[in-house]
């Protein structure tokens, strides 16, 4: 039996972003998307960054929590965005 591998983005501000992780999925050939507290979504610009990945877009879940996120995963591997003056700060 196959078993989906699902993408997570936690606390995405920007909705362009959402949007380009959706396309860039189903790029890649996955089409598993899991939003966790996503500042605007939807959103018509995380639906123009999505260009030809919609189906991604619009089958992706929405959690308050990154609990319910994570209910029926068995490997969860975590990563975050680089490191820079700007970026605020960097938990490890």
């Amino acid at each position: 039996m196959e078993r989906p591998c699902f993408f997570i983005l936690i606390d995405t501000l920007e909705s362009g972003n959402i949007g380009a992780s959706a396309r860039a999925l189903k790029n890649l050939g996955f089409s598993q998307l899991a939003l966790v507290r996503p500042d605007k979504f939807p959103s018509d610009e995380a639906g123009w960054f999505a260009h030809g990945a919609d189906d991604v877009l619009s089958n992706a879940t929405v959690h308050q929590e990154l609990q319910d996120a994570l209910k029926g995963k068995s490997v969860v591997i975590g990563t975050t965005r680089r490191a820079g003056k700007k970026r605020g700060r960097v938990y490890p």
